[in-house]
């Protein structure tokens, strides 16, 4: 009975994301370069010498920014292992709930870190996994898509910024980080990350990571909303917004690293 409910679960999912409307690439190509670039330069020697006997002598984690979303068009069967969603009344990440089928986040980041760590694949297919891996380590940080139900559909919430109206998702997605300049916004990474938040970010698995960003979008992507519909996102949400955000990067380019170092020690 268990086999056959799943079944019908995930049935019904293939019929709801066809007819989803198809999610923007989280974040944007600059947020990823910026993450990939500040956790080049925080890689031990192991690691960028086996990143560069895998991925060439010239390569750099900046040259698979924004990858994994670039090719859904050819593999959009991969967009669902970018997100997860999380219930409004959970307390803590459940992956037999949050993930029962295992196409989520945490489970594909760590998918994709055996695969690169055991090296059982061909060039090709581990060349593939280890730009999942990058891409995924940046997505797991962005709080809406650890947000609550519908997720990789996009959050329908409505709001509006400077009279433009959009979706809180998209907002999340795009609107946050719009303008920024690649170059600023790796140096303002960089100024957050210090020796004891470091120590504090890799404490921890992908699960503990994934809760984390969950709570990022709980209390400030959720919780300061302002009251009414559509919300009106005024400079004091912006603000805090972009201090959240900011510290996801961090936290991000941060683990990203750490995951390298351990898969190549």
């Amino acid at each position: 009975m268990r086999v056959r409910n799943l079944v019908v679960r995930l049935a019904l999912a293939a019929v709801i994301a066809g007819l989803a409307p198809s999610p923007a690439a989280a974040w944007s190509e600059v947020v990823h370069r910026a993450v990939a670039r500040v956790a080049q330069d925080r890689l031990t020697s192991t690691s960028e010498r086996r990143h560069r006997l895998l991925m060439g002598p010239t390569a750099k984690l900046v040259d698979y920014a924004g990858w994994s979303h670039q090719i859904t068009a050819e593999r959009p069967e991969e967009e669902a292992g970018h997100s997860i969603t999380i219930p409004p009344t959970a307390t803590r990440l459940d992956l037999g709930r949050d993930c029962e089928i295992g196409d989520c986040t945490p489970v594909k980041l760590r998918e994709t870190v055996g695969i690169v760590r055991l090296a059982h694949k061909d060039k090709a297919q581990l060349q593939d996994a280890f730009k999942f891996l990058v891409n995924l380590a940046v997505d797991l940080h962005q709080p809406l898509r650890a947000g609550y139900p519908p997720g990789n559909g996009g959050d329908p919430i409505p709001v509006a910024v400077d009279g433009r109206e959009s979706e809180l998702y998209e907002y999340w997605e795009s609107g946050i980080f719009a303008e920024d300049d690649e170059d600023a916004l790796v140096q303002r990474i960089r100024e957050l990350i210090t020796p004891a938040r470091v120590r504090e970010w890799t404490q921890g698995n992908h699960k503990n990571w994934t809760w984390d960003t969950h709570l990022a979008a709980v209390r400030v992507a959720y919780g300061a909303l302002p009251k009414g519909s559509p919300k009106q996102l005024d400079g004091d949400y912006a603000a805090q917004a972009r201090i959240s955000a900011e510290l996801q990067l961090a936290k991000a380019a941060v683990r990203l690293a750490a995951v390298l170092d351990e898969v190549w020690p």
